[in-house]
């Protein structure tokens, strides 16, 4: 008998094309029920609240841009934050929840610390036995295959249930996503960044972009964090004014999220303004140093985040680590104390 060889991260990221068909096939069939319910719950007329910690905070910034697009008020705060210290604001509101696990300590920690506050909650999570997934009150499946350690497959799963869920139009049904697949699949095979030698193997590094790819923006700062181990500081093109312009200088280097949209012109003067000062910049947009091909820009988060994702699996291995191999961390936080490697002797 032959084992099986471990998973790689290689494998998630090239695998997304048809992970995320897997979840659309769930979503828009088999649950379709559960997600016109959860719809109803966010388009009620309560207060919206919408939470998550590390990549599934981030994954859920396009969803209140979204909903603010359809009038409505969401606002987006970390769990922890949330329990701690903004939990009244929890009464009578709706809350989505996002988890990919759906067993993170600050999830458990807000399912209990809801009760008796009136508020319906909307669970979405990738893992069907986890807490989140028992206790919403309207539990959504994302139903990814599971990624190796670093959320790939599962984040990009869980943006397409998310934006679906708004239902905003152009987001809402099966055939709006369909144009994503053959430019992923596309992507997953396109070598563009590592025949760059930037950004080099030393950090740091400056993600921007504007409204929901601001999402990319973080995303991709916490996988040079996770799988590079080098540091990065994603904001937003808007607020890159208000102060962090004056590092810039010949060591300065920054990527930027340009989808076609009507944000493209600030973006592109974002970067012109860092190449003026002396900084090195690649954008990521149809036509750009990391293209893809043109499709609607409510699509754009869904697939301007792998060449990212590449670039981070590639650094990863030339400062000689092992993509997905965590030091300290593990891929359910369920502890607010104390590092998991530290603990186990890593």
């Amino acid at each position: 008998m032959t084992s099986k060889m471990p998973r790689t991260v290689e494998q998630d990221f090239v695998d997304q094309p048809q992970s995320l068909a897997i979840v659309l096939d769930r979503l828009f069939g088999a649950g379709r029920a559960e997600l016109d319910e959860a719809r109803a719950t966010v388009l009620s007329g309560r207060p919206v609240i919408v939470t998550g910690m590390g990549g599934s905070y981030h994954v859920a910034l396009p969803l209140t841009y979204h909903l603010s697009a359809l009038g409505i008020s969401a606002n987006l705060i970390e769990t922890g934050e949330l329990v701690r210290h903004r939990l009244p604001s929890c009464r009578n509101a709706v809350i989505v929840v996002v988890s990919q696990s759906g067993e993170t300590i600050e999830t458990v920690q807000l399912l209990d610390a809801v009760v008796g506050l009136n508020a319906v909650t909307i669970g979405v999570t990738n893992e069907e036995p986890g807490a989140l997934a028992q206790r919403a009150h309207h539990p959504l499946i994302v139903g990814s295959p599971r990624d190796k350690m670093v959320a790939m497959q599962t984040y990009i799963g869980t943006l397409a249930v998310l934006m679906a869920l708004s239902k905003r139009a152009g987001v809402s049904e099966r055939g709006d996503f369909e144009p994503v697949l053959p430019v992923m699949e596309a992507l997953v095979g396109d070598r563009s960044t590592d025949d760059d030698d930037f950004p080099g193997t030393d950090g740091p590094v400056y993600f921007f972009g504007r409204g929901p790819s601001i999402a990319s923006a973080r995303a991709a700062g916490l996988l040079f964090h996770e799988m590079a181990r080098m540091p990065a500081i994603p904001m937003s093109g808007g607020n890159f004014r208000h102060g962090p312009l004056e590092v810039m200088d010949e060591n300065f280097r920054a990527i930027g999220f340009v989808p076609k949209d009507r944000d493209e012109e600030l973006n592109l003067a974002l970067a012109g303004d860092i190449e003026r000062a002396g900084g090195d910049v690649r954008l990521i947009g149809p036509g750009r140093h990391w293209s893809y091909n043109p499709l609607p820009s409510l699509m754009a988060p869904l697939v301007e985040i792998l060449p990212a994702q590449r670039l981070a699996i590639r650094l990863a291995k030339a400062r000689g680590i092992t993509p997905g191999e965590f030091r300290y961390g593990s891929k359910v936080t369920r502890t607010e104390s104390g590092f998991e490697g530290l603990r186990s002797g890593r």
